[in-house]
C-alpha cells in the first residue's frame, strides 16, 4: 500500500467515525427521552420499575425480541460520549440494586467505574446534593448509618 492510499483510507475511516459519533449522540438522546417517559410511568405505577430492574443485565428480551438495555448504566464507559446528567446517573446506579443502601463513597466509586463521575473538585458533595433532591421528591430514601453518615437507596414506594 502506498502512502496516498493509506491517507485515503485514513480519511475515509475518520469520516465514518464522525458519522457514527453523530448517530451515537442521536441514539443517546432517544434513550434519555425514553428514560424520562419510563420514569414518568414508574412514578404513576411504581411496580413497573421491577420490569426495568429485571432487564438491567440484558437477560430478557422486549416484546419485539430485542434486548432491553438501560444505556445509562452500561458498564462500558465511552469517554467521547457526553455524560448523562448526574441525577440520571445516580438514580440508574441506585436502581441497579433495589433495596441496597449506598454510601456516597460507594456511589462515587460506581460512577467513576462507569465513567460518569462529575468533573468537580468535590464530586461526593455534588452527589450528596443530588441525593438530597431525590429524597425531597421521594425518589430516594436516606438513613443514618453510623450516627453521622448517611446511606441512600432508591425509594421502594415509587
Amino acid at each position: 500500500m502506498e502512502r496516498f492510499e493509506a491517507e485515503k483510507w485514513y480519511r475515509m475511516v475518520l469520516a465514518e467515525n464522525r458519522e457514527a459519533a453523530v448517530r451515537l449522540r442521536e441514539a443517546q438522546d432517544i434513550v434519555r427521552g425514553n428514560d424520562l417517559v419510563l420514569q414518568g410511568l414508574e412514578r404513576r405505577w411504581p411496580d413497573l420499575s421491577k420490569l426495568r430492574v429485571a432487564n438491567l443485565d440484558n437477560d430478557e428480551l422486549s416484546d419485539a425480541g430485542e434486548p432491553m438495555v438501560d444505556v445509562e448504566i452500561l458498564d462500558v464507559p465511552d469517554s467521547s460520549a457526553p455524560k448523562p446528567p448526574l441525577r440520571e446517573a445516580v438514580m440508574a446506579v441506585l436502581a441497579r440494586e433495589p433495596g441496597r443502601w449506598w454510601s456516597t463513597k460507594d456511589l462515587v466509586k460506581a460512577l467513576h467505574e462507569r465513567g460518569v463521575l462529575p468533573d468537580s473538585a468535590d464530586p461526593e458533595s455534588a452527589i450528596r446534593q443530588v441525593l438530597r433532591r431525590a429524597e425531597a421528591t421521594a425518589d430516594a430514601e436516606r438513613q443514618k448509618i453510623d450516627g453521622r453518615s448517611f446511606a441512600y437507596r432508591r425509594a421502594l414506594t415509587g
